[in-house]
């Protein structure tokens, strides 16, 4: 498989939207409900927590399959297809270019191309969580450190710390709403 084939195949894998198929399978258009996204979050909250982790679990393994796949190549290669999946999810051609968040979708793709990074980037996601009961913060502080403790772990690449930091620009982007909310004093903690 060429790298191009695998990007390609990466993003359209990550545009599947299991959170807005789980709702309907429920009969609810999550979309309509909550934050109104199609994230695990959301899909906890309008559907039960069983349903947010089996979501959780999907939006991971759509990320964590691809970079599988290609595991053979360069690891900047391996974070590129990570990027793909990510991007697939925010931005799904299924629901119009609309999406999630790509935390959990991000969460399995560099799981699978970098545990030890990933270990620690979980690891800062629940201290910002425990501390402050806001998932959405939890999921920008983590994203947004992410290329710097990669560089950290696995050295410095410039072209995976453009790679990360991309990645880690569209998930934080993609929480515009909840920053706001934040600002505002709005933001509801997670239960």
């Amino acid at each position: 498989m060429t790298f191009a084939v695998a990007c390609i195949a990466s993003f359209f894998f990550g545009a599947v939207p299991f959170g807005y198929i789980v709702g309907r399978l429920k009969g609810v258009d999550v979309r309509k409900h909550g934050s109104g996204n199609i994230g695990a979050t959301n899909v906890s909250r309008v559907l039960g927590k069983g349903y947010g982790a089996l979501v959780l679990f999907l939006d991971a393994f759509k990320g964590f399959l691809p970079v599988l796949a290609v595991k053979g190549y360069p690891l900047t290669a391996q974070l590129g297809v990570a990027m793909f999946a990510v991007l697939g999810h925010c931005f799904s051609p299924f629901l119009l270019l609309k999406g999630g968040k790509g935390v959990a979708t991000a969460f399995g793709a560099f799981l699978c191309a970098s545990p030890k990074v990933t270990a620690i980037a979980v690891l800062i996601f629940f201290l910002v969580f425990l501390t402050t009961r806001y998932v959405s913060l939890s999921s920008m502080v983590t994203a947004s450190s992410f290329p710097v403790v990669f560089s950290a772990v696995e050295g410095f690449s410039p072209t995976a710390f453009a790679i990360l930091l991309f990645t880690a620009t569209v998930i934080v982007g993609k929480h515009y709403q909840n920053i706001l909310r934040l600002l505002k004093g709005e933001e509801r903690k997670f239960k």
